[in-house]
């Protein structure tokens, strides 16, 4: 039973390395400087997180014709106070906070997706503009959840 858990030990550690490699190699083929964006990176747990930072933080040093820069996105204002302090050194952020949608621009959104998707005269601006005013002032601005409710309207 011992041998069977470190068998599949090395395998779990070679497929993740396995998995490093690939990755290495897809971005050293594209012989440029790529921008990675992991977006909602607050949803990773802090051990993941801490991992995946430190990881990508190096990578450069293993590449030869390619380099990356990272761009985390997150909706917690707080999520820098939560990171461990040896994942938050190899980052040197530089942070941008982004204020809430305001009740205006979230319509300009909704009225956009509206175009694109759906036939005219089939949402009446007021459900729009309630939609909107509904998100701003409960959702923080959440675009996303102003989307959805306009979808479930």
């Amino acid at each position: 039973r011992l041998i069977r858990r470190q068998r599949q030990m090395c395998i779990r550690d070679r497929t993740t390395t396995f998995k490093k490699h690939v990755l290495e190699h897809i971005i050293e083929d594209q012989n440029a400087i790529i921008t990675l964006v992991l977006d909602e990176v607050n949803n990773l747990n802090k051990n993941e997180f801490a991992e995946l930072i430190f990881y990508l933080s190096r990578i450069n040093s293993r590449l030869k014709n390619s380099k990356i820069s990272l761009l985390l996105i997150t909706n917690s204002v707080n999520f820098m106070k939560s990171i461990d302090s040896s994942a938050k050194s190899t980052l040197s952020p530089h942070i941008l906070f982004f204020q809430p949608y305001n009740a205006s621009a979230l319509i300009k959104i909704l009225n956009d997706r509206v175009k694109i998707g759906i036939a005219d005269g089939c949402i009446d601006q007021a459900v729009v503009h309630k939609c909107a005013a509904f998100t701003a002032k409960y959702d923080r601005g959440d675009a996303r959840k102003a989307i959805h409710l306009l979808r479930v309207f």
